[in-house]
Parts: structure tokens; sequence; C-alpha cells
């Protein structure tokens, strides 16, 4: 990920080499990649593709990038990480609040 100076948009590149195309690595790779950008309050992430990097393309537009056609015949993928980490924010809430609780101690005597 190679953020913009604002630090608030991020483009994303990736490769996977053909003998291991199809394995779930582009996805891992992008899903993480996406992860990070949320913790580091990235507001938006963008992919430029050839137009004919159809497993690329498929593999953002899975995952949710928005994708719009350029005037070069790239694709370009964008996703809204704002409206992400907003529906994420309960989950991540919960999660917070678990790892604060204290331990319950013995809980051999509760009835």
């Amino acid at each position: 990920m190679s953020l913009e100076p604002d630090k608030r948009k991020g483009e994303i590149a990736f490769i996977v080499a053909d003998p291991w195309q199809g394995l779930g690595l582009g996805t891992k790779l992008v899903d993480y990649t996406i992860e990070i950008a949320k913790d580091m309050g990235v507001e938006t992430l963008y992919a430029i593709m050839l137009s004919d990097n159809y497993q690329a393309i498929n593999l953002l537009k899975n995952m949710g990038f928005t994708l719009q056609s350029q005037e070069d015949g790239t694709i370009k993928g964008i996703l809204n990480l704002r409206e992400e980490m907003q529906q994420d924010m309960p989950e991540r809430e919960c999660r917070k609040n678990q790892e604060k609780a204290e331990p319950l101690g013995d809980v051999s005597n509760i009835t």
C-alpha cells in the first residue's frame, strides 16, 4: 500500500505468480491490506488494473470495490473504508470490550 501525502487515500498493488493463482493468496493479500489500512485510518483504497486482468478485477469487485473504466483503458477499483469502518464499529467495540473484560476468577460457587 502506498499512501498519498494526506494519508487518507492509498493505492494497493499485488502480484500473484501464475503457479499460485486461484489458491486464495490474492484475496488474503488484499484482505490483510484492507485491515492494515483501516487500522491506520485510511479512508479510501484504490487499485489500477489492466482491463484484461480479469482475476484481479473480479477479486476487487467481490471484495466491495467500485470499478471505473479510465480514459487510458485501465480499470480503477475504489473502496470507501469510511463506510466499512462505520459498519464494523459495533463489532470492533465488542472486541475491545472483550479484551478489557476482567476474568471472573473462581466461578465454582456461583449458583
